[in-house]
């Protein structure tokens, strides 16, 4: 009974820590192709991020397209993560339902307002910016 008893706590707590689904390898994103664990290992770190006047225009319009994709009022923050002519970072905190990352991506990668950089990406953390530790859900680069 005891051997039982250790079998199922046992599965029980694989199922709960690491057996579960992957989230990273079973949504097919509409709009974007999903980073690998050892692209986002580089956006594990908390950034403290200053703008220039025309980033934090290029930010509250992809804000707003974000907003205007999930319906979301509150409870996510969006800031870049990297703007440089080559590449653009999006880092989206607070959005973490699979649905409603494909429809983020899609706003960022369909934003028609500025010509983003080929390498565009969207990364998306589970928590709030100011937590301690960050964890990624998943990251999704703009398909050529």
């Amino acid at each position: 009974m005891k051997n039982l008893l250790n079998l199922f706590v046992g599965v029980a707590c694989l199922a709960i820590f690491g057996c579960g689904s992957d989230v990273q390898t079973e949504h097919k994103y509409t709009c974007g192709s999903q980073l690998s664990k050892a692209e986002l290992a580089e956006f594990e770190v908390v950034t403290k991020p200053g703008y220039k006047p025309i980033e934090l225009k290029l930010l509250g319009k992809l804000s707003l397209a974000i907003f205007d994709a999930t319906g979301r009022h509150k409870n996510y923050n969006v800031q870049f993560f990297e703007n440089t002519r080559e590449r653009l970072v999006v880092q989206v905190y607070g959005i973490w339902e699979l649905t409603e990352m494909d429809k983020a991506a899609c706003a960022v990668f369909n934003f028609t307002d500025y010509m983003l950089p080929p390498n565009t990406m969207v990364i998306f953390y589970q928590n709030e910016k100011n937590a301690p530790k960050q964890h990624i859900v998943t990251g999704l680069r703009m398909s050529k």
